[in-house]
């Protein structure tokens, strides 16, 4: 944008100009003779008509320099601006209930609240993904066992933070770290969602740029516990019953011991509506890779959820998964659903517009093809 400095007119320092024939003109008294050099001045230097020139000064320095000053101060300013911004919008709130298939049906409702900034990255959007997500840890018959309950939980671009909040409220998560771009105030409005269903201690919250250090991520779990952790089962109701018996051999088959974590890594990662960044797949790649239990008995695993908004980009939204393959990730579809279109005034296929997938991958830590030189431009 223009400012004052900008538009102040130039001053000539040409030697040839700033000193020709001063001397001569210290002896020339004659008024026709000052009028045609002052003439000769405007021609060869023309001044915009905003600007006048003043021959009040002594006659050496309106021959050595011009001084263009402005008619009027408003003149100075640009004659076009940018428009004002429009105001920042609240944010908005809403909640998450659980599905009445869940164990948790009647579970009050997570409250949430979404950024209303401007420079919010998506963030204002509750995702149909990120539910469908939610409900599917829930429901799936896995959850006590293979998925949240004992385990570190990270999500990636958490946004309001739904399928992170679930794994901790209702999954018996051992930790979860919500992660989100430390930009506007995305990560306030997610520590304050936190708070407000009452999970701090157990639920955490970081800034950071997926395929950077993630340093600052792990360090939330840093203090749980050192070594590999046996996962505990969630506790079961007690009932008090007063019984007379007589001891019997115990010939019950015995409890199997759970399996060992890395409890400086985590076990179950989650994406929600993120690969439409294609750029970034590779980084996102990366940072999984960095942050997942390989230990073969943690089975861990990524979950990786999203609609294909712009059909016409539905190829680059797969890449994700190729690049992964190719790295080594197995690569399994467990969802397709039909929900709804998230955004009306897109155009494309409605058909894949509608539809959210769910995918699972998991990795042995052996990296099976390092990146071409095309996807790590593509990434910077």
């Amino acid at each position: 944008m223009s400012n004052l400095e900008d538009r102040k007119p130039h001053v000539h320092n040409d030697p040839e100009i700033s000193h020709r024939d001063m001397d001569d003109n210290d002896n020339d008294s004659s008024s026709s003779s000052e009028d045609e050099e002052g003439m000769m001045m405007s021609d060869m230097f023309p001044v915009s008509s905003q600007y006048q020139l003043d021959y009040s000064l002594p006659k050496q320095l309106t021959q050595c320099s011009i001084l263009a000053l402005p008619l009027q101060t408003p003149a100075l300013l640009p004659t076009s601006q940018e428009p004002p911004r429009p105001p920042t919008p609240p944010p908005t709130t809403t909640h998450y209930a659980f599905p009445s298939t869940s164990a948790f049906s009647t579970n009050p409702p997570l409250q949430l609240q979404l950024i209303g900034q401007p420079d919010s990255l998506w963030g204002h959007i509750l995702f149909r993904s990120s539910l469908i997500m939610s409900d599917y840890l829930i429901t799936d018959p896995r959850t006590t066992t293979e998925l949240i309950t004992g385990r570190n939980v990270v999500e990636f671009g958490a946004g309001g933070g739904v399928p992170g909040l679930v794994c901790s409220a209702v999954g018996g998560a051992r930790k979860v770290v919500l992660t989100d771009y430390p930009v506007g105030g995305l990560v306030e409005n997610l520590k304050g969602n936190v708070k407000r269903n009452g999970l701090e201690g157990r639920c955490a919250v970081e800034g950071y740029i997926w395929g950077r250090d993630v340093s600052g991520v792990v360090g939330h779990l840093e203090g749980e516990s050192t070594g590999t952790t046996a996962i505990t089962p969630p506790a079961t109701s007690a009932v008090t019953t007063t019984t007379t018996t007589t001891t019997a051999p115990n010939t019950a088959t015995p409890t199997p011991t759970p399996p060992p974590i890395d409890p400086h890594k985590f076990q179950l990662l989650l994406l929600s509506d993120l690969i439409f960044n294609h750029s970034q797949h590779l980084p996102l790649i990366h940072s999984l890779e960095s942050l997942i239990d390989t230990l073969p008995t943690s089975h861990s695993r990524a979950l990786v959820f999203h609609s294909h908004h712009l059909p016409q980009h539905r190829d680059r939204d797969l890449k994700f998964f190729d690049l992964a393959k190719k790295r080594g990730w197995e690569v399994k579809n467990v969802v397709e659903m039909k929900v709804g279109v998230q955004f009306v005034d897109d155009g494309g296929d409605v058909g894949l517009r509608e539809k959210v997938w769910g995918w699972e991958m998991k990795w042995d830590g052996v990296v099976r093809e390092v990146d071409s030189e095309d996807e790590r431009e593509e990434a910077e």
